[in-house]
C-alpha cells in the first residue's frame, strides 16, 4: 500500500487538502481542454495535478494522467472518501472530493470546471491527510472568492503559499490549530483591505504620515 504524504511542518493537519481544494475551486468556470493542465484550461487530471502543485505538494514536473493517479498514494475503500481525496467515478475520469458526494472537476469538452455529484466510484486515492466537509466548504469559499489568485500584494500571496501567513501589514504568521480559523483569518484580512472605506482610510493615513514627515523636515530646517 502507498503512503500519505505528510503536511508541512508547522501547518495544521489537512493543509495540503484544504489548499488543493481552494486552488481547484478558484478555477471554476475555466474551459475544458484535453491534455491541458492550466493555468487557463484543464482536463480532469490536469486540474488535479495543477491544484496539488499550487498547494505546494511535490507533484513533480511531469503532469499526471488518470492512469498515474490510479497508482498514487493509498487506495481508500469506495464510500470512505473524504475531502481532499481523489475520486475516480470511472477509470478515465478523476476529481477532487469536496464532501457530501461532490467533486470539483473538469468534466468534459464543452463543460467548464465545476462541482459535480458522483453516483459511481471506480476508485478512490488518498495522497494527503483529508479534511472535514465543513473545512472543505471554507476552503472552497476562499477559492471561489478569488482570495488566492488575486494576491493583494506580495505579502498576501506569500502568505497563501503557506496557509496561515498573512503578511499584508505585519508579515506575522497566523498559524492556527484549526484550518477553518486560518482560512477565515485570511479571508477577513483580504475583505477588510478590499473594502473601499478601508482603502480610503489607508490612503488618508498614509497622507497624514507624509504630512507629518514634511512638517518635521521643515521644522528641522528652521532650527538649523
Amino acid at each position: 500500500m502507498g503512503s500519505v504524504y505528510p503536511d508541512p511542518a508547522g501547518q495544521p493537519p489537512g493543509y495540503y487538502a484544504a489548499m488543493t481544494i481552494a486552488w481547484a475551486e478558484s478555477k471554476r468556470g475555466a474551459p475544458y481542454q484535453w491534455g491541458a493542465a492550466g493555468p487557463n484550461a484543464f482536463d480532469c487530471s490536469g486540474l488535479v495535478y495543477w491544484s496539488y502543485q499550487q498547494a505546494g505538494y511535490p507533484a513533480g514536473p511531469t503532469r499526471w494522467t488518470t492512469a498515474t493517479i490510479a497508482t498514487m498514494g493509498q487506495q481508500i475503500p469506495n464510500g470512505s472518501e473524504q475531502p481532499g481525496d481523489l475520486v475516480m467515478p470511472t477509470s478515465g475520469h478523476v476529481g477532487i472530493c469536496v464532501g457530501n458526494g461532490y467533486i470539483i472537476n473538469a468534466p468534459e469538452n464543452g463543460i467548464p470546471v465545476r462541482e459535480d455529484k458522483y453516483t459511481t466510484i471506480y476508485q478512490v486515492r488518498r495522497l494527503v491527510t483529508p479534511i472535514t466537509a465543513a473545512e472543505a466548504q471554507q476552503a472552497a469559499a476562499l477559492g471561489v472568492a478569488g482570495n488566492i489568485t488575486s494576491g493583494v500584494g506580495a505579502g498576501i500571496q506569500g502568505g497563501l503559499t503557506g496557509i496561515g501567513q498573512v503578511g499584508v501589514d505585519t508579515g506575522q504568521a497566523l498559524v492556527s490549530s484549526s484550518i477553518i480559523k486560518t482560512l477565515a483569518a485570511i479571508g477577513t484580512v483580504v475583505s477588510w483591505i478590499m473594502d473601499p472605506k478601508n482603502i480610503e482610510r489607508i490612503a488618508t493615513g498614509m497622507a497624514g504620515v507624509l504630512a507629518l514627515g514634511i512638517g518635521a523636515y521643515s521644522i528641522a530646517k528652521k532650527v538649523q
